[in-house]
């Protein structure tokens, strides 16, 4: 029941007993932590209060420019809330000005508002500003609210008002040129290659600028008959942004569920998800329940799962992108995959998995499971330890269940292909449940006019944002098959579905089956470096190389090569030494670097 009068909150400002703690995500591998919500400093003409809390984060990480990837995780904190025993939800919007990171270890870490919406934001990125890892603790954290953007809540007594943050592991993924397609020898991958080389060819993708994908373009895909246009405002992965590290959570499920306004909740997605799995007999991925209470005429429903730390499984694409709309943030398309897959590197093994190798686990794990003790299942036989194999959940690994935890395969030791870790350090790309993106078939059009989601849904739940499948006449996104599929493969396919490249499903498929999942996506606004004038030099002696940049100026440079050779030391200076590893010519490209990214023009030396 909504109550009418708003009296102020001046007596309530030293102890809030009624917050809700806000833990919506839990791994055992990177476990983040929201606790000891509070307010303060109440300003009753601006219509503002402060929202003060801690937060714990393990295994967090900052990587340097010498590392070949320089890139960090960040946690996205948005909040919503609502009155003890009515149905309505709302955003919790942050004054783009009031906010302090509060003391703790470590020191260096940086609180900046969305990126993009202005100048309200729906939520706020924390993320170490120094190279470092492992845990931070940071208590005294805080944000100012301003409740007067929205309809202000209405309030008799300050104690019956709840109030949930959420915060959600993001990977931050540099800008700058990369390569799509990595040489995939299957034609039925539909992969993508470069068409002015030999045929499957990776491509590499260096500009901003709309383009095209066809038989004429350079860049082309296999089984397209019809050039694709790829207009400005699409999301190519050329500029940089943040993606999920993890997929989509049934925790973080649940609070979304738990956070809709009446009405919501049973007309679409939860029903939705939930008939999706009953329809597919024998199969459980989901384990959502839902609860309600009566206060008057109001009926408040509210929602978890038994396996928190499991991803949703039957993800359609209007599911996606309504998470992605209440969450502040978008999509990701299916450029964005491979960039978040390889980073820069160059895709020197063909049918490459996200880890960076052809290789992959292709034997059953080994499951326990302690029914009734609310352990996670854990795997004790089967995992690799291999520095080169990596681990996956697909078809020849895993029977049953039909998923396991979200990052159940790193540790703070772990190697790359140990952890089912990106170039980018974006854990299970490849396999578990699939990656629901957007198609570069519907790359025009109103795929992304409004970028980002308000936090502001349709009144059936669904998301309002022009993105695809936007429907013109209903004014929500629907299921539409031609604007979205799935990438990096799930539980039930095959080794060869699991590599960056393949492109079997991405397109024209939205069926929601055990299989498809979701993460999603943030912009960056900011402008990738300008490379200056260079002249270098090269020595070799034996099968060592020296290259050495000589610039005009001091910027870092980003090194990546292509070709039999290994960087032995100087990765991000001007000074890189190469340890030939076969016979071919090896091309090294410099790039200008910033926090940004890497310049979209390189310096490109040739070793014969």
């Amino acid at each position: 029941m909504l109550i009418s009068k708003w009296i102020g909150l001046k007596k309530h400002l030293i102890v809030l007993l009624l917050l809700s703690t806000g833990l919506y995500y839990n791994s055992k591998a990177n476990e983040i932590t929201i606790s000891n919500i509070s307010l303060a400093n109440h300003d009753e003409v601006a219509a503002t209060v402060e929202v003060v809390f801690d937060i714990t984060w393990q295994n967090s990480w900052r990587n340097d420019v010498s590392t070949g990837m320089p890139n960090w995780d960040a946690a996205w904190i948005f909040g919503r809330f609502s009155i003890r025993g009515d149905s309505v939800w709302q955003r919790m919007v942050i004054d783009d000005n009031g906010y302090t990171i509060g003391t703790g270890t470590p020191a260096n870490l940086t609180l900046k508002p969305h990126p993009s919406i202005s100048p309200q934001g729906i939520g706020l990125l924390l993320h170490r500003s120094e190279v470092g890892y492992g845990t931070f603790t940071q208590t005294g954290v805080r944000f100012v609210w301003d409740y007067s953007v929205d309809e202000p809540p209405s309030l008799s007594n300050f104690d019956l008002l709840d109030i949930k943050l959420f915060a959600v592991e993001m990977v931050y993924i540099p800008g700058g040129p990369f390569y799509l397609g990595s040489g995939i020898d299957d034609p039925a991958a539909e992969s993508f290659y470069d068409s002015s080389s030999p045929t499957n060819s990776p491509y590499r993708l260096e500009t901003d600028a709309p383009f095209t994908i066809g038989p004429s373009a350079e860049l082309s895909v296999v089984g397209i008959n019809s050039p694709i246009n790829i207009v400005a405002g699409f999301p190519t992965g050329i500029q940089p942004f943040y993606i999920m590290k993890h997929e989509l959570s049934q925790a973080l499920m649940s609070g979304y569920f738990s956070t809709l306004n009446a009405g919501m909740n049973s007309n679409y997605v939860f029903n939705a998800l939930e008939l999706a799995q009953q329809n597919d007999v024998g199969r459980t991925a989901n384990f959502f329940t839902q609860t309600f209470e009566t206060f008057g005429l109001d009926t408040v429903y509210s929602y978890q799962s038994s396996r928190e730390n499991y991803p949703v499984a039957y993800m359609s694409w209007e599911d996606a992108a309504a998470f992605a709309d209440w969450a502040g943030l978008r999509p990701a398309s299916e450029l964005e995959f491979e960039k978040a897959a390889r980073g820069f590197s160059y895709p020197a093994v063909v049918n490459e998995y996200p880890w960076g190798t052809e290789q992959i686990v292709d034997d059953g794990y080994l499951i326990y499971y302690n029914v009734g003790s609310g352990i996670d299942h854990e795997i004790t036989g089967g995992y690799s330890s291999n520095i080169l194999t990596g681990n996956a959940i697909y078809s020849s690994t895993l029977a049953n269940p039909w998923s396991l935890r979200v990052g159940i395969f790193a540790t703070s030791t772990s190697s790359r292909a140990q952890a089912n870790a990106s170039a980018t350090g974006v854990l299970d790309l490849a396999g578990n449940v699939a990656e629901r993106t957007a198609d570069t078939k519907f790359s025009s059009g109103l795929a992304w006019f409004n970028e980002h989601g308000d936090g502001i849904l349709y009144t059936n739940g669904l998301a309002n944002q022009q993105w695809p499948g936007f429907n013109t006449q209903d004014l929500y996104v629907k299921n539409t098959s031609s604007v979205s599929g799935l990438r990096g493969g799930g539980i039930l396919d095959n080794a060869a579905l699991l590599r960056i490249s393949d492109r079997s499903r991405a397109r024209n498929d939205n069926t929601r089956t055990v299989e498809s999942g979701f993460r999603a996506a943030l912009s960056v606004s900011c402008s990738l470096p300008t490379l200056g004038s260079y002249t270098h030099s090269v020595t070799e002696q034996a099968d060592v190389i020296k290259l050495q940049l000589i610039a005009a100026n001091s910027a870092e440079e980003l090194w990546v090569i292509e070709g039999p050779a290994k960087i032995v030391s100087g990765q991000g200076t001007k000074n890189l030494v190469l340890l030939r590893t076969g016979t071919g010519s090896i091309t090294a490209y410099a790039h200008a670097t910033s926090e940004c990214g890497i310049s979209l023009k390189s310096v490109q030396i040739s070793v014969p």
